[in-house]
């Protein structure tokens, strides 16, 4: 929940980037989100447990519990709404070919992993 899966292969992050640019970038703001979470999820606790020992915690500040989950699940709409702009342009990812393939324009494109090796060879 907090993290997202990882990438396949180094082929399909950057056909991802390469079909959407927009998309990988809110991709990556959907892990980082997804991270915060996680590390909210840790430090809460502490938090109570601090309010605690000083003598100033109150039943109602469990509800602060629920802050990390929220923050995660806002995460993982992120990482999603990423992957739905992905998927408007049908981006696939080979795993057995290491392609990753979208449409743009009606104009099939691919990115493979010889494209991956040799960088400066194709462009697109």
């Amino acid at each position: 929940m907090f993290v997202s899966r990882i990438w396949f292969d180094e082929v399909e992050r950057i056909g991802k980037k390469k079909c959407t640019p927009f998309g990988y970038a809110l991709h990556g703001v959907g892990d980082l989100v997804g991270f915060l979470g996680l590390l909210m999820l840790l430090g809460v606790p502490v938090y109570l447990i601090y309010r605690a020992i000083v003598g100033s915690f109150h039943w109602p500040l469990l509800f602060l519990l629920l802050v990390p989950f929220a923050v995660g699940v806002i995460g993982v709409v992120v990482v999603g709404v990423s992957w739905h702009l992905a998927g408007r342009k049908q981006f696939k990812y080979d795993y057995e070919r290491r392609e990753s393939t979208w449409y743009e324009n009606g104009v099939k494109h691919s990115y493979t992993y010889e494209d991956f090796k040799s960088p400066g060879k194709r462009a697109g």
